[in-house]
């Protein structure tokens, strides 16, 4: 019992440092861009047991965000307020006695991450890699999303790590790739059969390759 409720202040723990992160290098900040952004998750979903078959599909992100240059030439910080959706289906035959269980699992979140990013060149052009965590905290509703025979129910808040590189042209435009690494399980499923003769419990998470568009005005 004990260790359930340490896992479970874990990601409480992750937010409060992100914000300390956040509020620490905004002091330290030299000049700060505001802009928006958006482009589309690539989800890669995937079972604790590994006796789905699954089929990702193409999600999207979009909301505000802000970078920040540090004193250190050409190290920065960027963090985002974002919308984020992913999607994938899940297909178990081999526990289900013939009969096939096949599921459209969505992932709805406001996302917040913040990256360290390390410039290189101009505005006008130059190149920049990042890394840094970022936390999601569920909107896809508080009732668990209802499949064959059992529920697929997201955690409130879960946390996860981003790591890419990216291209700034045009003095505005900003275009990057990154892969999102969930940290843990950030969903718990549960199936039943036969009026819970059978019962089969499992977790899951959503990692995504992300192609991303910004524009700082």
């Amino acid at each position: 019992m004990k260790k359930s409720v340490m896992w479970a202040a874990i990601p409480q723990k992750m937010v409060l440092i992100c914000v300390a992160v956040a509020w620490f290098v905004t002091a330290e900040a030299q000049e700060l861009k505001f802009g928006v952004k958006g482009g589309l998750n690539f989800s890669t979903l995937s079972f604790e047991n590994n006796d789905y078959n699954i089929h990702n599909k193409v999600g999207f992100f979009v909301g505000p965000t802000v970078r920040m240059s540090l004193p250190v030439k050409g190290l920065g910080l960027d963090a985002s307020v974002l919308y984020d959706q992913r999607s994938g289906e899940a297909k178990l035959d081999k526990l289900m006695g013939g009969r096939i269980f096949w599921t459209t699992i969505k992932r709805q979140q406001i996302t917040v991450p913040i990256n360290v990013r390390y410039d290189i060149g101009t505005d006008h052009f130059g190149f920049f890699v990042f890394a840094g965590p970022q936390v999601g905290f569920n909107v896809g509703g508080s009732e668990p999303t209802k499949m064959d025979y059992g529920d697929w129910e997201p955690k409130s808040v879960s946390f996860s790590i981003n790591g890419g590189l990216g291209v700034t042209f045009l003095k505005h435009l900003q275009l990057s790739a990154n892969y999102n690494f969930v940290c843990g399980k950030d969903a718990d499923i549960s199936i039943n059969r036969d009026n819970n003769a059978f019962s089969y419990v499992d977790t899951s998470k959503m990692n995504a390759w992300q192609l991303c568009l910004s524009y700082y005005f």
